[in-house]
């Protein structure tokens, strides 16, 4: 740490105070370093490695503070909840705090584990911050509705505008099935119970409502097959479909052929003939 990046900051050191600073290799395992020069000069440089080893020594008992690490148990089911839209909800959290807040991976053998690092005062009061927010969710009840799944992108719109505008309507949430879950068809909407029972019924009526057109358009895609040349061409995409063998495309027109083009070939004008003593005017002379 003294002697910095690619001995950028011990360089500078020798600069400021004019001096020759030599620090022993690691090998050496010496906590002995060497200041050669004018003795003033040494004195201040000296001096100067003294409080870059005290604040080194305050920046490591920092880290070491700040390194404190707990663990809190929550039901994953609430972590979308804690982190928030976008992010948001845990980064007010970290700021608040001036923590670290980790949420465990997918291939994580522990999935209800979020791991708080900082001061400890400030990790305690973060997972208290973290615990009100499940305690609040637990509180609400939580009402099951199953739904056709292919209705749901239906109801949950483009962006999810549309499930957005039910949930502000009702002051609910409303939790749609994973891939990974057992029932496709399994929603979860969780709120106060009267309004958790009339937003189940609008979801009702919306599936009522686009599934009729769920069906059609399914109906109708039986119909429309697609052609033989179709399937073919995506069964074989290198195919060339029909091709026509000897079509007079195939070669360049031959125009000295007098089979393709008899007005083309021999001359029909009748030769000139000459004489042996010149033209047929002189010999009628």
């Amino acid at each position: 740490r003294i002697i910095g990046q690619q001995g950028k900051d011990v360089r500078a050191m020798m600069k400021q105070f004019d001096v020759n600073i030599s620090i022993p290799p690691p090998e050496e395992h010496s906590d002995k370093v060497k200041v050669t020069g004018p003795p003033n000069n040494v004195k201040n440089a000296i001096e100067a490695l003294q409080k870059k080893c005290e604040q080194l020594e305050l920046e490591k008992e920092e880290r070491i503070l700040k390194g404190f690490s707990l663990t809190v148990a929550v039901d994953s089911q609430y972590h979308p909840k804690i982190i928030g839209r976008k992010g948001e909800r845990v980064k007010k959290i970290r700021e608040e705090h001036d923590v670290i807040i980790q949420f465990p991976r997918e291939n994580d053998a522990e999935q209800n584990s979020i791991t708080i690092t900082g001061y400890e005062k400030n990790a305690e009061a973060a997972k208290e911050t973290i615990l009100n927010i499940v305690r609040e969710y637990e509180e609400m009840t939580t009402v099951e509705c199953r739904i056709d799944h292919r209705v749901h992108p239906r109801i949950i719109g483009q962006r999810g505008r549309n499930v957005k505008k039910i949930m502000e309507m009702y002051k609910v949430d409303i939790r749609f099935p994973r891939q990974t879950d057992n029932d496709p068809d399994l929603i979860l909407i969780s709120g106060d119970e009267d309004n958790c029972m009339d937003c189940k019924d609008e979801l009702l009526n919306l599936e009522e409502e686009y599934l009729q057109d769920v069906i059609d358009k399914e109906m109708m895609g039986q119909y429309e097959r697609p052609s033989k040349y179709e399937e073919e061409k995506r069964s074989n995409p290198k195919s060339t479909g029909f091709v026509v063998a000897g079509a007079p495309w195939d070669r360049p027109p031959d125009t000295s052929s007098t089979e393709d083009f008899p007005s083309m070939g021999a001359s029909t004008v009748a030769p000139k003939v000459n004489t042996a003593w010149g033209s047929n005017r002189l010999g009628k002379r």
